[in-house]
């Protein structure tokens, strides 16, 4: 009987742990995976929606498609081909905007309400970049901003090398993306880097993974060790990345904005991100608004920040 007993709790730790390694391997795929089909191929601007901003977001989406645009691409430090869409204004560019999308998103969806402003008002060239594992670019996983603000970087280097380092460059992020423009603050930029807006980042990707987790109810403090362990064997570490530790190091003028109503990145990340960041800094709070929707719920005040922004970092003659 002692020696079956031996068996029994042997057989049960075994499972406990098999159990354990499944659901390990469950949470990872589920949070790091890319989808199977993009969200670009997946929306439907006919789609009924209750959201009171769908049709501005579908009306931005196909006015994109009308516009000309010149498909590019660079390649990771990792060996991925990462993809990118380049629309010239009618005009000479007053400056390069580099537009980098949320999770699991594509940016003409996360900025198809301000892409015709950007072009057409503020005369800026646009570079719409699809992250890694995402949209056409290769990858098979998205690492919230630990390997996307590398692949920052070399987008911002790809335009200095392309257009020279006269033109201004800036970076502009929402969500995910927001996290990664305030990530790469601290990074090796192109010289001609002259301003960073980040709208609705989180702090880490370590905060807002246990965020999410205690909202679905998982044992977050038992199942990310073993998640992170997964993460590591893949090539990435969500501990290893900071955007308030970035930001500390980040010179560069820098508007966050923050909606106080967003349930996925809480307003407070913002604030923290605002308390950290060095150099000159504007911080935008904008009350009622969801996770990314404080340019529709208050258009007047984020676009007079962004021209504040503008004003502040282009040159003189080039501002408007």
């Amino acid at each position: 009987m002692k020696g079956t007993a031996w068996w029994v709790v042997l057989g049960i730790i075994l499972l406990l742990v098999l159990g354990y390694v499944i659901a390990c391997v469950f949470v990872f795929r589920f949070a790091f995976l890319r989808d199977k089909i993009s969200k670009r191929d997946r929306f439907d601007p006919n789609h009924p929606s209750k959201d009171p901003w769908f049709s501005v977001v579908a009306d931005g989406i196909a006015y994109a498609k009308t516009l000309p645009r010149e498909e590019v691409s660079i390649r990771s430090r990792d060996g991925l081909s990462l993809y990118g869409m380049l629309f010239e204004p009618k005009e000479q560019p007053r400056a390069t905007i580099i537009l980098f999308h949320g999770y699991r998103s594509f940016p003409e969806h996360d900025f198809g309400g301000i892409l015709q402003h950007y072009l057409e008002d503020c005369r800026f060239r646009m570079l719409l970049i699809d992250h890694r594992a995402h949209g056409k670019s290769e990858g098979k996983y998205i690492t919230f901003g630990v390997r996307e603000k590398d692949d920052c970087v070399d987008w911002a280097r790809y335009i200095a090398d392309r257009y020279g380092r006269k033109l201004p460059i800036i970076l502009d992020g929402m969500s995910m993306g927001a996290t990664t423009v305030m990530m790469a603050s601290g990074e090796d930029l192109p010289g001609n880097t002259v301003g960073i807006i980040a709208d609705c980042g989180y702090t880490t990707p370590n905060a807002i993974l246990r965020k999410v987790g205690r909202e679905m109810r998982m044992p977050v403090w038992l199942l990310l060790p073993g998640v992170y362990t997964l993460c590591a064997l893949h090539g990435f570490n969500p501990l290893a990345a900071s955007a308030p530790r970035a930001l500390a190091k980040n010179s560069l003028p820098i508007l966050i904005v923050h909606g106080e109503a967003d349930g996925f990145v809480p307003h407070e990340m913002g604030v923290e991100n605002f308390a950290a960041a060095g150099g000159h800094k504007k911080f935008l709070s904008i009350p009622d608004a969801d996770h990314g929707m404080s340019y529709f719920v208050d258009k007047p005040a984020v676009t007079a920040a962004l021209h504040e922004l503008f004003d502040l970092i282009l040159p003189l003659e080039q501002s408007a």
